[in-house]
């Protein structure tokens, strides 16, 4: 659940960052060079905890899919384990089958 509440709050924040650049660039847009008001670019970012905080998140993300892929990857380490068994269990049942031809 903190995850999925993380995610969601990961996504507002972007859905909010889009809205401001939306905003932004229709200032850019609407600049007139002949005006004499030198152009200024907004900045991205205007607190440095914002900055923190999408660190934060990603690490968070990435943490998460790390352990994702590393429990995905024992799941897979189990079944061939249990392939190789298989494998093992029917050569040795065909074996037998050979020698009692």
């Amino acid at each position: 659940k903190a995850i999925q509440q993380r995610e969601a709050e990961y996504q507002a924040a972007v859905q909010q960052r889009e809205a401001q650049r939306v905003e932004e660039d229709a200032e850019i847009e609407a600049w007139d060079p002949d005006e004499g008001v030198p152009f200024e670019v907004p900045m991205y970012f205007t607190r440095p905890q914002q900055l923190l905080d999408i660190f934060a998140a990603l690490e968070e993300r990435n943490l998460f899919l790390i352990q994702n892929s590393q429990e995905t990857e024992e799941q897979l380490e189990e079944l061939k384990q249990k392939l190789d068994a298989t494998k093992a269990k029917m050569d040795e049942e065909k074996e037998q089958l050979t020698a009692q031809i």
